[in-house]
């Protein structure tokens, strides 16, 4: 059996609920409009309380959560840096993974791996430098970029 299904009304509701969310989102971003909002709707048990709702919140949400203590991957970065301060220029991969085995570093998956990433990521962000590209099974060499 063969069906034909239109999704250009689909697509329509959900630009008419996208639409929605954002100016409710704008609303509720304003305490004005937070207010303003709370008079107009009106509780399930019939009085104008907000409070007793669960389903309604008015509070705004946090913009960002913040971390007391650094995700994995940025303490890794952070122990790659230190490491670069004592490692002679230019290192390797090898080299950093050595020096973390040596200092206890605890590694969540392979070390060469986890290591390389997150070089991979320092060179992106400008903090570390490649000083020779990969050649067969030679690795990669870095230096630390001077500010």
């Amino acid at each position: 059996m063969k069906m034909n299904i239109d999704l250009s009304k689909v697509d329509a509701k959900i630009r008419k609920l996208e639409r929605w969310k954002n100016a409710l989102e704008e609303i509720l971003a304003d305490p004005e409009g937070r207010q303003f909002l709370g008079e107009l709707i009106v509780s399930p048990n019939g009085d104008g309380d907000l409070s007793v709702s669960p389903a309604v919140t008015l509070e705004p949400m946090p913009a960002r959560i913040v971390r007391r203590k650094g995700t994995k991957k940025s303490q890794l970065a952070a122990a790659i840096m230190d490491a670069s301060e004592e490692l002679k220029n230019p290192f390797g991969a090898r080299d950093v993974v050595s020096l973390l085995v040596q200092k206890s570093f605890k590694f969540s998956r392979d070390p060469m791996v986890q290591v390389g990433v997150v070089l991979r990521q320092l060179v992106a962000e400008g903090k570390l430098k490649v000083m020779r590209e990969k050649i067969g099974r030679v690795g990669r060499l870095y230096t630390k970029v001077l500010p």
